[in-house]
């Protein structure tokens, strides 16, 4: 069995090749993200998130939530170290609701580099919470740019 096939029919042959794993979750980045985390899977997901590829880390935080939120948390950390913006968004949520918001916000700006959807978000945040009107309207602006 080869090491290149969908996330979902990782088989135990793959553990050994790490750099593999990676290689699956960037070549079927559109079947990965179809992908519903289940015991089955896990085990691929949970290889790839320990090669430090921070799209899995941050699907493994999402299937961790209701499982262990320590651990979800740790993860989500390590996606939004690692560039995924969807975990950089969640983890300065989690901050946010903490009350560490200066440490929250630096996450939020992170997570709005590309993403209409997470630009119109954050805007909205510092608008309305930070109450940074300026740096909102600039986040909805560029999001409206891109015809979100």
């Amino acid at each position: 069995m080869s090491c290149i096939q969908t996330l979902s029919g990782l088989a135990k042959d793959c553990a050994a090749n790490m750099g593999g794993i990676v290689e699956v979750m960037i070549a079927n980045f559109a079947d990965v993200t179809g992908v519903t985390i289940t015991d089955g899977v896990v085990s691929a997901v949970t290889m790839a998130a320990d090669a430090k590829f921070g799209y899995a880390e941050y699907e493994y935080a999402k299937y961790l939530m209701d499982k262990s939120s320590e651990d979800a948390k740790e993860y989500l950390r390590r996606a939004a170290e690692h560039g995924s913006f969807q975990a950089e968004y969640a983890y300065g949520k989690m901050l946010f609701e903490e009350g560490r918001c200066d440490e929250a916000r630096a996450y939020f700006e992170r997570s709005a580099t590309d993403d209409a959807w997470t630009q119109t978000r954050v805007g909205l945040l510092l608008y309305y919470q930070y109450e940074d009107y300026e740096a909102g309207k600039e986040y909805m602006n560029s999001a409206a740019e891109q015809g979100y």
